[in-house]
């Protein structure tokens, strides 16, 4: 018998229960084109971050912050066109939400099936999250790894194609511990 999909020996997951983003083991980075040619890397800092998880161990509620002024991508002049109006207006807008709508089981871990709010608006982002070295003790920290592609035209950013590219690659590594 399968539970979406995944044989019950497949499955993996914490214990029951809500978890949340250690802060000091949780990047989160993105890497987007830009001129159409190159890549630009940058991190945010993640403030907050909770995961809900039911009985069978899946995770069924996602939530997490990130203080878009910690923006960085290693040039003070690209930070600061990131953070002003034509991006993400920090001064109106200092977060990005992350929330999950629902969560599937996957081989290794789990598909996310959510949003990213920017500037206000909210935009669809799925991610594919890998459970990295389950421990032996479901109780015990989990580390993670959260992989997947939003679309800027989804988002009220409008920057020239040729500055940057439509799509954007988010990565999201985290240890959960216990809340």
């Amino acid at each position: 018998m399968t539970i979406d999909g995944i044989a019950p020996a497949a499955r993996v997951g914490p214990a029951a229960g809500t978890w949340a983003a250690d802060p000091a083991a949780t990047t989160a980075s993105f890497t987007a084109r830009n001129f159409g040619v190159r890549h630009v890397a940058g991190k945010v800092t993640v403030t907050a971050a909770q995961v809900t998880v039911d009985r069978t161990g899946r995770p069924v509620h996602v939530r997490a912050v990130a203080d878009l002024t910690t923006v960085t991508t290693g040039s003070a002049r690209r930070d600061t066109d990131l953070t002003g109006r034509r991006f993400f207006d920090v001064e109106h807008h200092p977060e990005l939400l992350l929330v999950a709508h629902r969560v599937e089981a996957a081989e290794n871990g789990w598909r996310v099936l959510g949003s990213l709010s920017v500037r206000g608006m909210a935009a669809p982002l799925d991610l594919d999250v890998r459970v990295e070295a389950p421990p032996a003790d479901p109780a015990a920290p989990w580390s993670i790894v959260a992989t997947g592609t939003f679309d800027l035209r989804t988002t009220p950013i409008r920057a020239p194609r040729a500055l940057v590219g439509r799509y954007v690659a988010v990565r999201i590594e985290t240890t959960l511990v216990r809340a």
